[in-house]
């Protein structure tokens, strides 16, 4: 199969661009080049964290050309940069996905039986808004769950794979580069049917492009900001197609490792870039020591009903099981890993969930990337207390029929009281948390944070992004304009 690569071209993309980035590194793609069109909103930072990966290239446009020529120049520089590297590469725009009827296929699966074809065609399928208005705190996969009717006009446009041996630079922003339709294939090699010079007649077996043309309304707006008003509607109201349930899965689980590291890296880098840049004055912190978590009380948690909290590997998914089971098996050889949580005197009314193992708690609908879990600790009476996920207001609770663990509780009854009792965590477990009270140290604010970051190790990045979780919308949005792109929208308060 060789390697493949895929380019995009983004402006303005920092809510998007670590969804796409993390798909299609977990599709299998070996190289992905990203030129930034001189974006205002981080998009550019998050790039930058993300080429430690190692395969993530971001490059910047060319400024001293016309916008509408800055594309297809930027491609014909991908060409000439990795052309001789990658076997394949693939023209996608940032609203675009590679999926797989197969959740365990990759791009690999696809590209055998090619033959000698030199470009390979993925068939759009166009996704709808969901009627989403506002920007969605999860993937698009997870976010846009409903597309146009196979029939409709655009699925006969394709997104295209190129073998690099074979491109002609001169044909770049041509009809299939100048490809005879010929040798053309779809996914798993079957032939291409081509109408009319480009009309690929729709064939979704085995993978297609996942085309999210609206997006949410906020997305839209922002997008068509000072164009002309003239058919804006129409052309929503054309695209906005939400008539048919998904039936292909996205594997939106498979990209969350991708996605954690990538900020763990961004967090970090924003620590160092900050301090090293003298934006923050190192000599002024007040310890002098790291934050190594030793002031943290650790907690195990008990529901009223339906036993102690624990995380389940295998489900991806907090869950409660019996105290008898959590008290007489070890951990990890079941299935289940402990689940701690800590609280520190200064912030008494907030806790920090960490696993006992390494990963981010990867919460589903909330869109949560991170190892450490915040959650505000509300008084429910007779030493009790209720769990509140900061980043959409609901309290947590633990069904007793089979121990899930939700977030989605308004108010606060039976299933949602907890007790918090005394625990000892190893330190590598509570290194985890070190950090959070020397961010937390002159009180949840932008200033005590920013002031914070000269007492914490760059390392301690996830700190940064629990604490933040901590503040109020206005303190949130100081250090949202402070270091764009660090504080992705599904940090942030349910205002947001």
């Amino acid at each position: 199969m060789g390697r493949v690569a895929a380019f995009t071209f983004v402006r303005n993309e920092a809510d998007d661009i670590g969804w796409w980035i993390s798909h299609h590194l977990a599709a299998g793609i070996s190289t992905l080049i990203i030129y930034d069109n001189f974006s205002s909103d981080g998009t550019w930072a998050i790039l930058q964290a993300a080429q430690l990966t190692g395969r993530v290239h971001p490059l910047r446009a060319d400024a001293g050309l016309p916008q509408a020529e800055r594309r297809d120049a930027a491609i014909r520089d991908a060409l000439a940069r990795y052309g001789q590297t990658a076997d394949w590469i693939g023209i996608l725009e940032i609203d675009e996905f590679v999926v797989f009827d197969d959740e365990r296929a990759a791009l690999g699966n696809v590209f055998d039986g090619l033959g000698d074809a030199d470009a390979m065609a993925f068939s759009w399928c166009v996704f709808g808004s969901g009627s989403n208005v506002r920007r969605p705190r999860v993937s698009p996969l997870q976010a846009y769950d409903r597309h146009a009717r196979a029939d409709f006009f655009l699925h006969e446009r394709a997104s295209l794979f190129y073998r690099t041996r074979a491109i002609d630079t001169a044909a770049v922003g041509t009809p299939f580069w100048g490809t005879p339709s010929e040798r053309i294939a779809m996914s798993y090699g079957s032939p291409a049917v081509i109408h009319e010079g480009s009309r690929i007649q729709p064939n979704w077996h085995g993978a297609r492009v996942r085309k999210y043309a609206c997006r949410s309304m906020a997305h839209f707006l922002d997008r068509t900001r000072g164009l002309p008003q003239d058919g804006l509607a129409d052309w929503w109201r054309t695209h906005d197609r939400n008539e048919d349930a998904i039936h292909v899965p996205g594997n939106a689980g498979a990209a969350a490792p991708f996605m954690h590291r990538l900020y763990r890296e961004l967090w970090s880098r924003t620590i160092l870039r900050a301090q090293l840049a003298g934006v923050l004055n190192a000599a002024s912190g007040d310890s002098g020591l790291v934050d190594r978590g030793e002031a943290a009380e650790a907690f195990t948690i008990h529901s009223s009903e339906s036993g102690v909290i624990v995380y389940d590997v295998a489900q991806h998914a907090l869950r409660a099981i019996p105290t008898e089971t959590f008290e007489a098996e070890a951990p990890g050889a079941v299935g289940w890993e402990s689940v701690f949580a800590f609280r520190w005197p200064a912030i008494a009314d907030w806790v920090v969930l960490v696993r006992q193992g390494e990963g981010a708690f990867d919460q589903g609908q909330i869109g949560l990337m991170l190892g450490l879990m915040p959650l505000r600790a509300v008084p429910a009476g007779a030493d009790m207390i209720a769990l509140q996920l900061p980043f959409n207001g609901r309290y947590m609770t633990a069904i007793p029929f089979n121990g899930q663990v939700t977030f989605d509780r308004q108010q606060v009854q039976g299933w949602e009281q907890f007790t918090l009792r005394p625990a000892e965590a190893t330190d590598v477990v509570r290194t985890r948390v070190g950090g959070i009270a020397a961010l937390a140290r002159r009180g949840l604010s932008a200033d005590g944070v920013r002031s914070g970051l000269t007492d914490i190790a760059i390392e301690q990045g996830e700190a940064l992004a629990a604490v933040f979780a901590m503040l109020s919308g206005a303190d949130q949005q100081v250090l949202i304009d402070a270091f764009p792109g660090c504080f992705p929208i599904w940090l942030r308060g349910p205002d947001a």
